[in-house]
């Protein structure tokens, strides 16, 4: 089974907050990282017909890609941001 992960930019944001995060906040951005999987996992088998949400990702793949940079890049920049205010 996919887990659809489009992109590896999760992946560059969880090395991050690896490196500077205090525990609780690695284990809260690792629920996150997982319950995200789920997610996408959870909406393809949950849709009325699988290979047309597959066809649907595979059109958006795109722009879905290029928001989640967007959102990887502004939640390091926040983490680093809170990191330098402690």
């Amino acid at each position: 089974m996919r887990t659809f992960l489009t992109s590896a930019a999760p992946y560059a944001l969880l090395a991050l907050v690896a490196l500077v995060a205090s525990p609780w906040e690695f284990v809260a951005a690792g629920a996150g990282f997982g319950g995200g999987r789920a997610l996408m996992t959870t909406a393809r088998n949950g849709y009325p017909e699988p290979t047309e949400w597959d066809r649907l990702l595979a059109k958006h793949d795109v722009v879905l890609r290029r928001c989640l940079v967007l959102l990887v890049v502004a939640l390091a920049v926040v983490i680093v941001w809170i990191r330098l205010v402690r």
